[in-house]
């Protein structure tokens, strides 16, 4: 399984990838190739993750990857 971490910063995405369990491939936004910014304009974490999952579901991605949005508002 890859799971897709929605966010520029390298230490919080190895962070991640050593609290899950090695089956889970953790990949950064670099790793996707993308290289923009993700808007984060809610008031709260969590709207700000929700908004940063729906941003990546919409965007194109050639038939790289499939995205699952698994974000909670």
């Amino acid at each position: 399984m890859k799971l897709v971490f929605a966010s520029g910063n390298t230490h919080k995405v190895e962070e991640v990838r050593a609290v899950l369990p090695k089956h889970i491939e953790v990949l950064s936004l670099k790793d996707i190739g993308f290289t923009g910014d993700i808007p984060e304009t809610q008031p709260t974490i969590p709207g700000n993750a929700h908004q940063k999952a729906r941003f990546l579901v919409r965007i194109p991605r050639n038939g790289r990857l499939s995205f699952w949005n698994i974000s909670r508002k």
